[in-house]
């Protein structure tokens, strides 16, 4: 079917419905204009785009995607006006053409000021294999506050894609009557169960109703794909999976016996919740659709009986914020929360008596304005630092200052940040004998993070530490990550060829070798991941078994070093089923460079503030290095008000690379907009005082906080709420902040 012919069909689907015509076509949805794929965006690491002209579907040419040496995935997009377009159903549709591919799709999302309002990626329906061309289509509702529409295809793992001929049609959004009842495992109505209408991979309920009058609920809506749960206390709760709901239907939700039962409630102060507040349980796992509502009464109180497995609670409730908590079995539970507003004067006032000000973020003068912040980390033998965004300048200086502090005055001789660990030793071969070059080195580790002009100010100074001969003792510089397994599989390769050269063949180290094997491993089934696992695991036993004659043959060194890197390769393959591995991981290799040092070594880690935090909410790393290490552990957060910070982000809808964003004020009742009226910057702030002291109690609240990892949509979705004593044992503070500076003639990456 021809590109014409395809839009008179989309044309005929919009005068049946009843609808206004297909808006006017976006310019190149053909791939014909121009002499590139003009008005189209393109990403991916190690895949190539391309206009290809044999055999296009129609036209003189296709867009053609094909993977190189693939990392992630590869994206292509383009933006579609959404004047015309709000409150109705949008469908793309287009043809592709495919050759040994493992996943493929089209794809359509609808912003809201650049926050996911919908989306359809053929979640349930990928492309794999080699297909001839075909016609394939995405929908979404478009929401009335919509701003944008973005669609595409994307190409994830090895092989070839075409797509052409693009054509996009709005409908008019049917309506649908959902109706039911909710019984117990007897059959009886159970009348006050919550019902909520979830629709598919949204994070609320598009609506909650009370069932009444013998069990019955009902729900108007449009048709579309929705999950439905119901919850009443003592009963295990009903989910019905997400379907397309396209006509009236009349459902029973079957409530079951046991459950875990979560009782607890929502500490506000003195605040009164209002009728409509909610406690949102949303389900850890592989399915769509599985929150859960139960009400919160008039003094905060709440309980919900939720179906066995890791939930995370959160607070729903207009005017009051709430911090979220895990939960995995029955218990009961306080949900910190506060009341929105302004911090009191009172706060500010303490805040002003027990801040310890900075003379300066910039690195490389005298320390002793932070003698007081040597006192917080007292006798402890590992310091994270964290950082509220991956791109900020005077943070990265500031945690320039502190190791500079830690090593002249409190004897710190390690650094380890949030970077793959293999390969890490090229820039501690550097720092600690100056072989090779600094920009190569950091270049060498992938991670443009730390791809900065302060962080190679940090490693040029700890070179000439380590250069000076008044300092017998050498600082060293390791990553303990493993995002990424080249070097990895590489460095046991050629251990192994040394002392087992027949197990260098190894087909397990193939599937997570990043020459393009790691995706082998995310395409393989389970059975097969569960065999390369079971034979990673039998290498690491190995090296234990032969360890007397393998250090002889090897050297202590190169043998510790190969069986890291194994275990390296071992957490990605963990890693690469399961997000929540990698914090574990990282706190596993921190404790394992201490092991390798003197009894007595002292360590700075550097990393996000998630991965350094002691939260509870996916285990970070802090957490697991505060059961390891007790009070050797003390974790600094980083905030601040406002200002610039470099991160990947979106400009109308479209993905737009490493880029400068800025911010703030942040917003009243937060922490920046408090701490900004202590009115010095920067500064640090001992949160352990804060329990003790009745001028801070507004500091133990639920607050939101201005953060963001590696990508920005926008502001309002970086003002997560946090308990900031629960995470950290102080924080440092920047009124406004820049953007940290790219090394701007970086080597190209080996």
């Amino acid at each position: 079917m021809k590109r014409a012919a395809l839009l008179a069909v989309l044309a005929l689907r919009a005068a049946a419905a009843g609808a206004d015509p297909p808006p006017a076509p976006a310019p190149n949805l053909d791939f014909e204009a121009g002499d590139t794929y003009e008005g189209w965006f393109a990403n991916g690491d190690g895949y190539r785009f391309s206009l290809d002209t044999q055999a296009p579907h129609g036209g003189r040419r296709s867009l053609r995607v094909e993977a190189v040496s693939p990392k992630l995935y590869a994206a292509a997009g383009t933006s579609w006006p959404v004047a015309g377009a709000r409150g109705k159903r949008v469908t793309v549709a287009a043809w592709m053409r495919t050759e040994d591919v493992a996943h493929a799709v089209l794809w359509v999302r609808v912003d809201g000021g650049d926050v996911p309002l919908a989306l359809d990626n053929m979640g349930d329906r990928p492309v794999a294999g080699t297909t001839p061309w075909t016609l394939r289509e995405v929908r979404v509702d478009v929401p009335p506050d919509a701003t944008g529409i973005v669609f595409g295809a994307v190409l994830a793992g090895k092989g070839r894609m075409w797509v052409d001929d693009f054509a996009v049609s709005a409908v008019e959004v049917p309506g649908v009557a959902i109706r039911g009842r909710v019984v117990d495992p007897a059959g009886k109505p159970v009348d006050g169960a919550v019902v909520a209408l979830v629709p598919t991979l949204a994070p609320r309920a598009r609506a909650v109703a009370r069932a009444a009058g013998g069990g019955r609920f009902a729900f108007s809506a449009p048709d579309g794909r929705y999950a439905l749960t119901a919850t009443a206390p003592g009963r295990a709760p009903a989910f019905r999976k997400v379907e397309r709901i396209d006509r009236d239907i009349d459902v029973t939700l079957a409530l079951g016996e046991g459950g875990m039962a979560i009782r607890g409630r929502v500490d506000a102060g003195r605040a009164q919740f209002p009728p409509d507040g909610w406690i949102v349980a949303t389900r850890i796992g592989q399915d769509d659709g599985d929150v859960f509502y139960a009400p919160v009464r008039r003094d905060g109180a709440f309980e919900v009986t939720l179906l066995p497995g890791q939930h995370n609670l959160a607070v729903a409730v207009p005017g009051i914020r709430g911090a979220s908590k895990p939960v995995d079995r029955s218990q009961e539970v306080v949900l910190p929360a506060t009341v929105e507003g302004p911090a009191p004067a009172e706060f500010v006032a303490w805040l002003k008596a027990n801040a310890i000000p900075l003379r300066t973020a910039e690195p490389g003068g005298p320390t002793a304005d932070m003698t007081p912040i040597g006192k917080i980390v007292g006798r402890a033998r590992l310091v994270g630092l964290g950082e509220a965004t991956h791109g900020t300048r005077e943070f990265f200086q500031i945690k320039h200052r502190m190791l500079q502090f830690l090593v002249e005055k409190m004897g710190f001789t390690v650094f380890a940040i949030e970077a793959n660990w293999p390969e890490s030793l090229a820039v501690d071969e550097y720092v600690t004998t100056g072989t090779g070059d600094a920009k190569r080195a950091l270049a060498g580790m992938y991670f443009w993070t730390w791809n900065t002009e302060e962080v190679l100010a940090l490693i040029e100074w700890m070179r000439r530490w380590n250069a000076d001969p008044r300092h017998p003792r050498k600082l060293h510089f390791y990553g303990f990550d493993m995002q990424t397994t080249r070097v990895a599989v590489a460095r046991v390769r050629v251990a192994l060829a040394r002392v087992a050269p027949e197990a260098a063949a190894e087909p397990a180290l193939a599937l997570l070798d990043d020459e393009g094997g790691r995706r082998a491993f995310e395409a393989a089934d389970a059975a097969a991941q569960d065999k390369a696992i079971a034979a990673l695991d039998g290498l690491i036993a190995r090296f234990d078994r032969e360890r007397d004659v393998w250090q002889k043959q090897l050297g202590p060194v190169d043998f510790a070093r190969a069986r890291q890197s194994l275990v390296v390769v071992r957490q990605a393959a963990d890693l690469r089923r399961s997000l929540p591995a990698r914090d574990r991981a990282m706190a596993d290799n921190v404790k394992w460079l201490l092991d390798q040092e003197p009894p007595g070594t002292k360590m700075v880690v550097w990393a996000h503030n998630y991965h350094v935090s002691r939260g509870e909410l996916g285990l970070p790393m802090g957490t697991h290095l505060k059961k390891i290490f007790g009070d050797d552990y003390v974790a600094f957060g980083f905030t601040f008000n406002r200002g610039s910070f470099q991160a990947m982000g979106f400009r109308s809808g479209k993905p737009a690379g490493l880029t400068e964003h800025t911010v703030g004020p942040s917003p009243p009742g937060s922490i920046g907009e408090a701490f900004a009226r202590a009115a010095m910057s920067p500064f640090a702030l001992d949160l352990r005082r804060a329990g003790a002291a009745a001028g801070a109690r507004w500091l133990l609240g639920a607050r939101p906080m201005f953060q963001v990892g590696a990508v920005f949509i926008n502001e309002d979705t970086m003002s997560g709420t946090v308990v900031l004593p629960e995470l950290f044992d102080a924080v440092f503070f920047v009124d406004r902040t820049t953007r940290a500076r790219p090394v701007t003639d970086a080597p190209a990456r080996p």
